[in-house]
């Protein structure tokens, strides 16, 4: 794209009288300009191929939608400079907290820093629960036979269960 911005320019100085030719040279200048990532020259050229042909209706699009590339770049540009100093601020209130905890708390600090807030909260891995297959057979936990058994005597030994291993009814 750099050689194409030479040769637009050597075509723009071959005849300036010619508008027609010009207006449209500006255009695939601005092109190429967007392609290298110069957006206010590709503007710019976009500007001139107006001047030169005010009712080109494809320099009006391509410098619209290079202003609006433009507004979009420059505002994700202000979020991230905006992230940057909020970034900067925290550290700085935390590094202001450590200080004055370790002008309050001394060498008992250092010696334990995670009490006050500063260490990394270390991962507790948590015991996996047994999970509960078709293949278990509950009714033998009841201590029931499975073959013919009605609702009435499932509850009943459940019940009986729920009393033998009650904390309050059994105190063993």
């Amino acid at each position: 794209y750099k050689e194409s911005l030479k040769w637009f320019e050597a075509a723009l100085k071959l005849d300036a009288s010619n508008k027609g030719y010009n207006g449209r040279i500006w255009l695939r200048k601005a092109s190429a300009n967007e392609a290298l990532g110069n957006l206010s020259e590709a503007i710019n050229d976009c500007e001139e191929a107006l001047k030169l042909l005010p009712e080109y209706a494809k320099a009006q699009r391509r410098r619209m939608h290079l202003m609006e590339k433009e507004y979009m770049a420059k505002r994700e540009e202000r979020k991230e400079r905006k992230r940057q100093e909020e970034k900067k601020a925290w550290e700085r209130e935390r590094e202001a907290r450590e200080n004055r905890w370790k002008a309050q708390y001394g060498q008992r600090y250092s010696q334990n820093r995670f009490r006050y807030g500063s260490a990394k909260k270390k991962n507790k891995t948590k015991t996996p629960k047994k999970k509960l297959h078709a293949s278990d057979d509950y009714y033998s936990l009841l201590g029931i036979n499975k073959k013919n058994v009605g609702k009435r005597t499932v509850r009943k030994a459940y019940k009986k269960m729920a009393l033998k291993f009650h904390p309050d009814k059994n105190k063993s």
